[in-house]
């Protein structure tokens, strides 16, 4: 039985896959096996799976129709025989001995969870996401209740599942899955599944995870995905009844608003620049809608909590609704940060 069991789902990610598999099988820690999900590519990712599955023998693929990547990961989950399991995405790469470091990390502290730092790679740029919480020091139960799942349900950045380490049986045993239902979002929702189960935590001072951003990708998809109206389906998620956790009505309507014109932050930049049709008839419905309004009255203070200056005065520009003040503030950062090509 391998130590780690590492899920990789692919679809259509040819020109990225063979750096992310030889990362893979290259690891300093040799005890793996690596379920490689094809997930109905049409691209010739298949060729190069099977390529390196006649090469190395810890190689398992699977080859499904298109199901999205919440099943193929949950198809690879149900094979896994690893004690501890962890996820990686086709177009990304890891650090040699990324495995090694969190696998040593939850042998030595019984951690049923274990949290890396990661690296967001864009353009020629490297830009670290440090940890939120205290560094090389095992977090309780009550620690993981109280303060890391309110967390995670207003911040997105605790949720890539590809840069932790989980014990198998706590995912297993608790029939954890990601949600097959909700197509955006289910790395938050499978992680906080694990935390509302697992008694520890330990979040380590070292980065080994290389997340591939591709420039414009948000923008392009914009052009097929509603964003807003994904957004709106996360702040209307029942969490408590959905996996039985424990915050009061009004702090869960606090976190959720939170997340929600964060969201909203960010969508402003990415339907301004979108090729998208009447984008500032868009733009208009989505600051006037009554429950990013009604977000912004009641929980202002908590939303503009550790903003800088320039995203106090977009979230006014959305209270006030004014999409032509929101469209000059924009244009006026980006012509004082222009995009390098």
């Amino acid at each position: 039985m391998p130590s780690v069991s590492l899920v990789i789902p692919v679809f259509n990610k040819a020109p990225y896959l063979r750096e992310c598999i030889n990362s893979l099988v290259n690891q300093s820690f040799a005890d793996c096996e690596f379920i490689l999900v094809n997930d109905g590519s049409t691209d010739g990712s298949l060729t190069i799976l099977e390529e390196f599955q006649k090469l190395d023998s810890r190689i398992i693929l699977i080859n499904q129709e298109n199901n999205g990547v919440s099943r193929a990961r949950n198809s690879a989950v149900s094979v896994a025989k690893g004690t501890y399991l962890t996820f990686v995405d086709a177009d990304d790469v890891l650090d040699l001995d990324f495995v090694k470091s969190l696998y040593e990390q939850a042998i030595t502290t019984g951690a049923e969870i274990v949290a890396s730092s990661y690296y967001t790679l864009f353009l020629d740029n490297k830009i670290i996401q440090p940890s939120n919480f205290p560094i090389n020091k095992k977090l309780s139960k009550e620690f993981i209740q109280e303060e890391v799942i309110p967390f995670v349900i207003q911040d997105n950045s605790f949720n890539p599942v590809c840069t932790k380490l989980f014990l198998t049986s706590l995912i297993k045993s608790n029939a954890i899955v990601f949600p097959d239902d909700i197509p955006n979002g289910e790395d938050g929702l499978f992680v906080i599944q694990a935390l509302h189960h697992a008694n520890s935590l330990i979040c380590i001072d070292y980065a080994g995870y290389y997340y591939r951003e591709v420039s414009g990708s948000a923008v392009r998809n914009s052009n097929e995905k509603d964003y807003f109206k994904l957004a709106l389906e996360h702040f209307n998620f029942d969490y408590n009844a959905a996996y039985g956790i424990i915050i009061s009505e009004n702090k869960l309507s606090e976190l959720k608003s939170i997340q929600l014109l964060n969201t909203v932050l960010s969508l402003t930049f990415i339907y301004y620049h979108s090729e998208i049709s009447n984008k500032k008839h868009y733009l208009k419905n989505m600051i006037s809608n009554p429950v990013v309004q009604s977000s912004l009255s009641v929980y202002w203070d908590e939303i503009c909590n550790g903003k800088g200056n320039y995203q106090k005065f977009l979230l006014f520009c959305i209270k006030i609704k004014s999409v032509w003040l929101l469209s000059l503030a924009i244009k006026y950062s980006d012509f004082r940060n222009p995009k390098v090509n």
